[in-house]
């Protein structure tokens, strides 16, 4: 992957936002099931196709438009969702601040009780390590690749969320 690849990937996963956004406001329209085989039933299936051939149309232009292949948007997305979904849930289970509390209380304990707690702040800190370094991602996509998607962390973090909140049906 390349800084110019994730960048396109940027703009493309930005206007899938609107896109999908668009697909489920265009199912919601479509109401609740019919019994099949009626009129309005053979209605609501032809306007969900269109909906969905509208959406495979939509990601294809916007693929067309930010120069990528349908390959280089899966290998991309592959990795960013690796990397953005590790550290949102780093975020999410806030293990650093949970370390930075198990320490001060460690600190607290009379020495004996101190040592005791010592192999569970190593375990503990093991895990932030992990997070934070994203080992993982790391191993199976290479350390170029996690740092080119880490160059956009912000912007992909922020479009991760959004990605939720529209599936959700959570978004403003």
């Amino acid at each position: 992957m390349t800084k110019e690849k994730l960048d396109a990937y940027v703009g493309y996963q930005q206007r899938m936002l609107e896109v999908y956004g668009s697909l489920l406001k265009g199912l919601h329209g479509l109401g609740a099931l019919v019994d099949a085989g009626t009129p309005e039933a053979m209605a609501s299936a032809r306007a969900g196709l269109k909906v969905v051939e509208a959406k495979a149309k939509a990601e294809a232009e916007a693929r067309a438009q930010a120069g990528l292949s349908e390959a280089d948007v899966n290998g991309i997305a592959e990795v960013v969702t690796a990397v953005i979904s590790q550290r949102q849930l780093g975020r999410t289970l806030q293990y650093e601040e949970e370390l930075k509390k198990l320490e001060a209380l460690q600190a607290r304990l009379p020495p004996e009780q101190q040592e005791g707690m010592a192999a569970q702040v190593a375990s503990m800190r093991r895990q932030v390590e992990a997070f934070e370094k994203l080992a993982d991602a790391r191993r199976e996509y290479g350390d170029a690749n996690v740092d080119v998607v880490l160059t956009r962390e912000d912007e992909l973090m922020k479009n991760y969320q959004e990605m939720l909140r529209v599936f959700t049906g959570t978004r403003r």
